[in-house]
C-alpha cells in the first residue's frame, strides 16, 4: 500500500542530513500562520472533542499549511534553487523540508503514541455513548454485539485516517509551493485543498452510513450482516482514501520529474516507482 510505504519515509526521516537539521532548527522559530490561529480559536468550543479523537487528521490541517508556507519561504530566500542542485533534485529538497516540518517538535510521535490513542479511544466511547447515536445503546447480549461491532469499525477508520490523512497533507503541502510563491497563498491553498479533500470523503462515508447501515433494531437482529456490511465500508473508505494517496502521490513525482534510483529511494525511505 502506498500509504504504508510513504509513511515509513515520513517517520523515519533523514535526519542526518544537513538540509534537514538545518530546516528544522529554522521551522522551529516561525510561528504558525495567523489565520490558522484564527480559524482554530473560533471553532474550539466545538471541535475540542471530536479533535482529540482525530488529533492526527486535524495536525495534517497544521503540517500541510507548515510545509507549504516553509518551502515557499525558502523560494522566497533563494535557497530553494540551491538546495535543488542536491543529489535527489528538487524532489529530495521538497521531501527533506517536508519531513522537518513534521519533526520540528515532539507533536508527531505524541501523536502516534499509545496513550494518545489510548485518549481517542475513550473520546470515540464518549461521543458515541453519549445519545449520539443508538448503535451503543446495549441493554440485551445482542445490542451489546452491536455496540462492539460499531466501536471496532470506528476505531479502525481513525486508526487508517491519522496515516492516510499525514500522508496526504505532506503530499499536498509540497504540491501548492510548486504553483504558487506567496508563501500566504501557498498555505493558505494548502490548508483549503486538505480540508476540502477530507470533508469530501467524510461526505462520502456518511453517504454510504446512511444508505448501507441498517437500523440499530436490524442491526441486532442480524449481527452477521451487520459486521459484513461495516466490514464493506471500512474497507471500501480505506482503499477510497489510498487512491487519492497514489494519485497525489504520482502527480508529485510527475511535478517534480523524479526518477530516483532504488538505493536513493531505500535511502529517503520511499517506495519504487
Amino acid at each position: 500500500m502506498i500509504t504504508w510505504q510513504l509513511w515509513r519515509g515520513l517517520r523515519f526521516p533523514p535526519t542526518a542530513h544537513p538540509l534537514f537539521q538545518r530546516a528544522v532548527k529554522t521551522i522551529n522559530q516561525v510561528s504558525p500562520p495567523w489565520y490558522i490561529l484564527f480559524v482554530f480559536i473560533i471553532t474550539a468550543p466545538i471541535l475540542v472533542i471530536p479533535g482529540l479523537a482525530l488529533a492526527g487528521t486535524a495536525y495534517s490541517l497544521l503540517w500541510t499549511t507548515s510545509i507549504a508556507s516553509n518551502i515557499s519561504r525558502e523560494k522566497d530566500t533563494r535557497r530553494y534553487d540551491q538546495y535543488a542542485l542536491l543529489p535527489d533534485g528538487e524532489f529530495g529538497a521538497n521531501w527533506i523540508l517536508a519531513t522537518a516540518c513534521l519533526h520540528r517538535n515532539t507533536a508527531f510521535i505524541a501523536v502516534l503514541s499509545p496513550g494518545m490513542w489510548m485518549i481517542r479511544a475513550i473520546t470515540l466511547f464518549m461521543i458515541l455513548s453519549s445519545g449520539f447515536t443508538a448503535y451503543l445503546d446495549a441493554r440485551t447480549p445482542n445490542d451489546l454485539l452491536r455496540a462492539g461491532l460499531t466501536f471496532c469499525a470506528c476505531m479502525l477508520v481513525l486508526l487508517a485516517d491519522n496515516y492516510q490523512s499525514i500522508v496526504s497533507g505532506t503530499l499536498i503541502g509540497m504540491l501548492v509551493p510548486s504553483t504558487l510563491r506567496d508563501r500566504f497563498s501557498a498555505g493558505a491553498l494548502a490548508f483549503s485543498g486538505q480540508a476540502g479533500l477530507l470533508m469530501s470523503l467524510y461526505l462520502v462515508l456518511l453517504g454510504g452510513v446512511a444508505l448501507l447501515v441498517p437500523s440499530p433494531e436490524q442491526a441486532t437482529k442480524n449481527p452477521l450482516t451487520y459486521a459484513a456490511i461495516l466490514t464493506s465500508i471500512v474497507t471500501l473508505f480505506i482503499l477510497v482514501r489510498e487512491g487519492v494517496n497514489y494519485g497525489l502521490w504520482r502527480t508529485v513525482r510527475y511535478v517534480f520529474k523524479t526518477n530516483l534510483s532504488n538505493e536513493r529511494l531505500c535511502w529517503t525511505g520511499l517506495p519504487p516507482p
